[in-house]
């Protein structure tokens, strides 16, 4: 993968380049030593130059390493140190390594845990100060179960953020059926699950339909094949409630309901979604986007199945409640028609007539005493009117002329003016002799028309029409021929006098009204009416 510049070769040469940090000269390389001392190193020139060493191969700047970190510290100024390591039986290897706080920045690195096994790639180095062989990264990710874990929590925060995750979304967006008539199952038809749920199904409601999507649990291809069933279900709408799920086993079994096309095919299902993965103490991403997830197979069967026994006894407690309520409206309508029938109103009908007639009596009475005298008072109020008007006319006249007396004789070079005073007073007395007319003519016909109305309603008017009326020798209405007797003394009322009469014969154009007494027509035989 990397391509080599310089061969170790080149070290000697290297160090013979920099012989100038060392005070002295450097023995050749290909001598055998002579009697001559090689000049000493000073701390500082040999971690040059052995940084020069390292810094000059490109295979140690481009390097990928795996390791677990250890001991990870983070500066004030924000720079990140922590050691790879690696264990190989009873031996422990270790790498220094740096992240400087530029780089975590414009890369969007983020602190590793402790614990977990990286993948660091950057270039090796001497911190020369130090005198420390390290590894400057320049990327960072994990790997193994720390890349799932992360790839599993980012996941989760994306469909949170899309509202999937929302428990409020989820109810408005999904009802679970009171009673389904058909329960999809994706999960495979070897496990256990499948068995606990037929079961308990069986057990609670005999007559529900199970229909079985068979997939993979585990497995390279235990996600699409999760998908797709669940996909295939709503696509052909072959459920009321989907049961996705499988029995317990490790994190890794499980992994497929983590898988980003699993979550979204169980969130963006139109049918609701339960989910029985693993024990209770597993959490997969399926699990948080359905509606309701449950600890086991069983638990997700008596949620999604009703039992019996208990819909039969809520069923026969609503009868009870309807029966009940039926029985006691009817109870009160019987007490109503017992009411009605006792009523004295519904025995004898004309007892509901004699309140509105003797109301309608008092209004006639009312009417034909007090519709005359509001005549006179409108006769008076108009004679006054007019009695008023002239006087009022002519002092206005007189103010009118005064004024006009007033300016013409203080205006004498106004002749013109004057005139026009003078057109504009003879037209406003005209105008206004005009309108006196008018008010006398519309107060006249206000007052035939109030004397029209009173000659309607006027009881003499209605008699003189050919209408009359009856009362007996008590002065009381005659109404009915019920009130009176052969051989009794009434009086008539008609248009211009009064007429008396005696009874002599009786007929009936209606029934009696029950408990009333029939009189007889003419006195019996032998007999003599007094």
């Amino acid at each position: 993968m990397y391509r080599r510049k310089r061969s170790y070769g080149g070290f000697a040469n290297a160090l013979q380049e920099t012989d100038s940090l060392f005070g002295g000269t450097l023995p050749d390389a290909g001598s055998s030593g002579g009697t001559e001392a090689p000049a000493p190193f000073t701390v500082r020139g040999l971690n040059e130059l052995v940084n020069d060493a390292l810094t000059g191969d490109d295979r140690l700047q481009h390097v990928l390493v795996v390791g677990e970190v250890s001991s990870l510290k983070i500066s004030v100024s924000g720079h990140w140190f922590f050691t790879l390591v690696q264990k190989d039986g009873r031996s422990t290897y270790q790498l220094r390594c740096v992240v400087f706080s530029g780089t975590a920045q414009h890369k969007g690195l983020t602190p590793p845990q402790n614990g977990k096994t990286c993948l660091a790639g950057g270039a090796v180095n001497l911190y020369t100060v130090g005198g420390e062989y390290r590894l400057v990264v320049q990327s960072l990710q994990l790997t193994g179960e720390g890349a799932k874990a992360e790839a599993r929590e980012r996941l989760k925060r994306q469909l949170y953020a899309e509202g999937y995750m929302d428990p409020a979304v989820k109810q408005a967006k999904w009802k679970l059926p009171v009673l389904p008539e058909r329960i999809g199952l994706v999960t495979s038809p070897d496990g256990a699950a499948v068995r606990d749920i037929v079961r308990v199904a069986r057990d609670r409601w005999p007559g529900v339909r199970l229909l079985l999507y068979p997939v993979q649990v585990q497995g390279s291809a235990a996600p699409t094949q999760i998908a797709e069933g669940i996909r295939f279900l709503n696509r052909h709408h072959l459920a009321d409630v989907l049961i996705v799920g499988r029995g317990g086993g490790s994190k890794e079994d499980l992994w497929a309901f983590n898988e980003e096309m699993v979550a979204r095919a169980v969130a963006t299902s139109k049918i609701p979604v339960i989910t029985s993965i693993g024990h209770s103490i597993d959490m997969t991403v399926a699990d948080f986007v359905a509606l309701m997830e449950t600890a086991t197979p069983t638990d997700a069967a008596r949620l999604v199945v009703p039992d019996r026994n208990t819909q039969a006894a809520a069923i026969r407690n609503q009868w009870l409640r309807m029966y009940h309520a039926v029985r006691s409206q009817l109870d009160r309508v019987e007490d109503r028609v017992g009411r009605c029938r006792r009523s004295p109103y519904l025995q004898r009908p004309d007892k509901l007539l004699e309140l509105p007639s003797e109301r309608y009596d008092r209004v006639w009475e009312r009417l034909a005493h007090g519709l005359p005298r509001r005549v006179e008072q409108l006769e008076y109020r108009l004679a006054r009117s007019r009695e008023k008007l002239p006087a009022a006319l002519q002092a206005c006249l007189y103010v009118a002329a005064d004024r006009w007396g007033r300016v013409k004789s203080r205006l004498p070079e106004g002749r013109q003016l004057v005139e026009g005073r003078e057109r504009q007073w003879q037209e406003l007395q005209r105008r206004l002799q005009a309108a006196m007319d008018q008010q006398l003519a519309r107060d006249g016909n206000r007052l035939a028309l109030q004397a029209a109305r009173l000659d309607g309603v006027s009881p003499l008017a209605i008699l003189g029409r050919g209408y009359s009326w009856t009362k007996d020798a008590t002065g009381r209405l005659i109404r009915s021929v019920g009130q009176v007797r052969w051989g009794d003394t009434l009086v008539t009322q008609v248009g211009d006098g009064t007429l008396e009469t005696v009874v002599q014969d009786i007929h009936r154009d209606t029934l009696p009204q029950p408990g009333e007494q029939i009189l007889p027509a003419r006195p019996q035989a032998g007999r003599r009416e007094t």
